[in-house]
């Protein structure tokens, strides 16, 4: 059996206290999220959840340099509807993320959705 490393450790019980802190789940979960930006050393991370009557994907916690909480999109669209759909774990590294078909970017803040 392999363990964690001391890096992922420490953020899982920051996680804990993260969400321990928060009276609300998005304030939470965003926390969390710095966390794991910090961890991984990622630019950006997002919680999306599917709206029960609309069926579109929207963002209900985000750590980014714009607050892009309340964006929607159709659950087809881009890498995230992919993901959703699929099932599948994708993550895309510089250049991969223009060559990707299912490539596109949130005008207003150049965020890869």
């Amino acid at each position: 059996m392999s363990s964690l490393s001391p890096k992922y450790t420490q953020a899982i019980w920051e996680f804990a206290e993260a969400l321990q802190k928060e009276k609300q789940i998005e304030s939470g979960l965003t926390n969390c999220l710095e966390i794991m930006k910090k961890t991984i050393d990622c630019e950006a991370g997002f919680v999306w959840m599917e709206h029960e009557k609309t069926g579109r994907l929207f963002i209900i916690a985000c750590a980014t340099p714009a607050d892009m909480t309340g964006v929607s999109i159709s659950k087809e669209q881009g890498v995230v509807g992919h993901v959703f759909n699929s099932g599948e774990n994708m993550v895309l590294h510089g250049r991969a993320k223009e060559d990707s078909p299912l490539y596109e970017s949130d005008d207003s803040t150049g965020i890869i959705i």
